[in-house]
C-alpha cells in the first residue's frame, strides 16, 4: 500500500509540474498580448476561465469564448487567440483536431450591459 501511495503522489506532483510549466509558457506568449506587465497573469486567468462554446467544424474545434466586457482586456483575448492560432494547436491523442480560438462578437443576455438595460426598461 505505502508503494502505491508513493506512486499516486509522483504522479500528482507530475501533473502540477506540467500544469505550471503549461501556464508559464501561456504567461509567456501572452506577455507580446498585453501591454501592462504586473497584470498579464491576472487577465491570462479571466481569460481562461471565461466559459464559452465549442463547435465541431471537419477536422478543427472552433473554441469562441463569451464576450468580454473591458475592451483592453478584449483585444488582447483577439491578439492572443490570433496568437494561438497562428501556432496550430493541435489536441494529442487519437482525435488529432486543430484548435482555433476565438472571442465572441457580441454580447450576449448575460453580460452586464445587457442586464443592465433590461432592468432600465423595467
Amino acid at each position: 500500500m505505502n508503494r502505491c501511495d508513493l506512486e499516486k503522489k509522483r504522479l500528482y506532483d507530475f501533473m502540477q509540474f506540467m500544469a505550471y510549466n503549461s501556464r508559464e509558457r501561456l504567461v509567456e506568449l501572452f506577455r507580446d498580448c498585453y501591454d501592462d506587465p504586473r497584470d498579464v497573469k491576472q487577465v491570462l486567468d479571466m481569460i481562461t476561465r471565461r466559459s464559452g462554446y465549442i463547435k465541431r467544424f471537419g477536422q478543427t474545434l472552433i473554441v469562441v469564448l463569451d464576450w468580454i466586457e473591458n475592451k483592453k482586456h478584449r483585444q488582447a483575448a483577439e491578439r492572443f487567440c490570433h496568437l494561438l492560432n497562428q501556432v496550430g494547436v493541435r489536441l494529442t491523442g487519437r482525435l488529432k483536431f486543430k484548435l482555433s480560438f476565438h472571442i465572441s462578437k457580441y454580447a450576449l443576455h448575460g453580460s452586464i450591459n445587457n442586464s443592465n438595460a433590461l432592468h432600465n426598461l423595467r
